[in-house]
């Protein structure tokens, strides 16, 4: 999925690809893409070589809780806006750093865009940085380890480490005031 800028055309065109997980070396977290992905996206090229490129990208990511660490299937429907400007000529690609109006803004030096690269980049974008598999899951037993949504276990939780103390004192108070 690589996109020739000096081919491509002033004006908008428009791509559609749907490509398997396996072909985009994705690696991040040890989660793992599952089944087939689809791309939509227009890109367009002024005169300038600027390239604004809006699409979709659709797919499902297996993932891991991060509560119960039980394997689960995170739907990702990522939308984006991206703008690619040619990176000037008395600049190089490292020396540029972009102010906070700029962040949606990326930089190219090749002549070509690699596409799978910004998908594998909307997808970690579109990741939550907690991933919980239920909004109930009661995670694992910090004393034996069991997966207490499969099964009650006999430990002791009433004693708490001391050092937690503090937290459980403060949610005691934030709960009062609510």
């Amino acid at each position: 999925m690589i996109i020739d800028i000096t081919k491509l055309e002033v004006g908008t065109t428009h791509v559609a690809e749907s490509f398997s997980a396996d072909g985009l070396d994705f690696d991040y977290r040890d989660y793992h893409l599952a089944d087939d992905w689809r791309l939509e996206v227009d890109i367009h090229k002024n005169s300038r070589a600027v390239i604004q490129m809006t699409g979709t990208i659709r797919g499902t990511v297996q993932v891991y809780c991060d509560r119960c660490l039980k394997p689960f299937a995170f739907p990702v429907e990522q939308s984006f806006d991206i703008c690619m400007l040619p990176v000037p000529p008395d600049l190089q690609a490292h020396d540029l750093e972009l102010g906070e109006d700029q962040l949606n803004e990326n930089y190219y030096v090749e002549p070509a865009i690699n596409l799978k690269q910004i998908v594998r980049e909307q997808i970690i974008l579109e990741l939550p940085l907690k991933m919980i598999c239920a909004e109930d899951c009661a995670g694992l037993c910090y004393k034996c380890g069991a997966n207490r949504n499969e099964t009650v276990c006999d430990c002791d939780l009433s004693d708490r480490d001391p050092r937690w103390s503090v937290l459980l004192e403060l949610k005691k108070k934030m709960n009062e005031n609510n």
